[in-house]
């Protein structure tokens, strides 16, 4: 209860033990688990695809960082997409 109504950015991905896999995958995904245990938060996946050390120094000389986002709900997407 206390998630519901609020965005949750999930940087999480569904590693096995030992890299050996993906824990989800085929019939469902890490953010689709989040979404089931956070109890009503709308959820969007972001974060997940850059290390701590690109997110610190951001630059690339004349190019431009892409950082992906993806998620169900156009409004929290937004918002999301902003704190990126």
């Amino acid at each position: 209860a206390p998630l519901t109504g609020k965005i949750l950015i999930d940087a999480t991905n569904p590693l096995l033990a030992g890299l050996a896999g993906l824990e989800y995958a085929n019939t469902t995904s890490g953010a689709e688990q989040i979404a089931a245990w956070s109890g009503g938060a709308t959820v969007v996946k972001a974060f997940n695809t850059v290390g701590y050390n690109i997110m610190a120094q951001p630059a690339f000389g004349e190019a431009r960082p892409v950082l992906f986002y993806c998620g169900d709900d156009t409004t929290a997407k937004a918002t999301v997409r902003e704190l990126i």
